[in-house]
């Protein structure tokens, strides 16, 4: 039977109704459907780290933060009377620099060429001014690299063209930047030294992984004097590569400190010229204007100071390790205009940059992880 209306006047409709689950509790619910939200969010994951999910169509990381830069146009007047005030700004930090290193650099104990030389060898007698000398030079780069970054990043025209500075003047204000430090002795390290020890140990026919320079060369060999005494009787850590490089540096130079300073210091510029041939060609394949890489990553304070004031072999190590990724990456994007995949030219660049890398790493064995994204690069391709 169906209920009446309230006013009597007619029934109600009547819908026979059929038994139905009981509903949950509102926050037991809530609970279910955030489980089920997890566990397909798990599931989508999953088969995207399997490469079997939809392939992601949102534009990558670089296309966000780059997109494809061009070169633009090139600095105006104002612009290219302004950077070369910023150019012999740095510059004058990089003198600084150098002639603060005569008395605040790591001088070598013997065989100190400025050691009793007027004027040059005034700067050791007063270490508190060399110090002040070296790190004002120091403010000074930063500063300069600083405000070279608005004109590396550079301005957009009205018609949206990007003003920036040109590569060649980039590569006349880093030029004018390193010269300085050229001729200056080693500045914040002391490893050259250690260096030029575990060479002559190569060079006389022992084991520079066995025993250190204490043990092989003795105490008051001159050039295990200058190595710190953290590091006399420690074996070498570096790869077999540099260790070769060494043994050939210690046949022409010998126990003469200064030659092997400047060989070492040579061979470290050949790794920054390495680093500013490959910068920016692996940029362009990001969509980054050259010049953009080239001020945050070979004008950088870091690796003036690190690499070419320090002398250390991480330049050779880092110099190879970006020319083999370049060179691999150009047997991944290999050229199919012609319609012909060109199999056997990959191949061979391919070869040729792996082969690149793993000499960067007989260097430094770090530099060898460059393979896993050489790897990766192939895989997507």
């Amino acid at each position: 039977m169906c209920p009446r209306t309230a006013a009597g006047a007619r029934y109600a409709a009547c819908v026979p109704s059929t038994p139905s689950e009981p509903e949950l509790p509102e926050p037991e619910a809530r609970g279910a459907d955030r489980a089920d939200h997890l566990g397909a969010r798990a599931l989508d994951l999953g088969r995207r780290a399997l490469g079997l999910g939809k392939r992601d169509t949102r534009p990558g990381v670089a296309a966000v933060l780059h997109g494809d830069e061009t070169e633009g146009r090139g600095l105006d007047a104002t612009e290219t009377a302004q950077l070369h005030r910023i150019r012999i700004f740095g510059a004058t930090g990089t003198v600084l620099m150098a002639v603060g290193a005569l008395g605040a650099g790591a001088q070598p104990v013997l065989q100190n060429p400025v050691q009793g030389v007027r004027m040059l060898g005034l700067a050791a007698r007063m270490p508190s001014a060399s110090l002040t000398l070296a790190m004002t030079g120091t403010v000074l780069v930063v500063l300069a690299w600083l405000l070279l970054g608005r004109f590396a990043i550079g301005r957009h025209d009205p018609d949206g063209q990007p003003r920036r500075l040109t590569r060649s003047q980039l590569d006349r204000t880093l030029l004018l930047w390193i010269l300085p430090l050229v001729v200056a002795p080693p500045m914040f390290s002391k490893d050259v030294y250690s260096y030029l020890a575990q060479s002559e140990i190569a060079a006389r026919g022992l084991d520079p992984y066995d025993v250190g320079p204490a043990g092989a060369l003795g105490v008051d060999h001159v050039l295990t004097r200058t190595v710190p005494n953290i590091w006399r009787d420690t074996p070498a850590p570096y790869g077999p590569g540099f260790l070769w490089l060494g043994e050939k540096v210690a046949s022409v130079t010998g126990d003469n400190i200064v030659a092997g300073i400047f060989v070492h210091r040579l061979l470290a510029l050949v790794g920054v010229a390495l680093i500013v041939w490959a910068l920016p060609r692996l940029a362009r394949r990001c969509g980054v204007a050259s010049v953009s890489a080239l001020w945050l990553g070979a004008a950088n304070p870091l690796l003036l100071l690190h690499l070419v004031a320090g002398i250390h072999n991480e330049a050779l190590m880092l110099g190879l390790m970006l020319a083999g990724v370049e060179l691999a990456l150009r047997g991944v994007h290999i050229d199919t205009s012609d319609g012909r995949p060109h199999r056997l030219r990959a191949a061979a660049w391919l070869a040729t940059g792996t082969a690149v890398i793993a000499l960067s790493s007989m260097i430094k064995v770090p530099s060898l992880l460059a393979l896993g994204f050489v790897g990766m690069a192939l895989a997507h391709r």
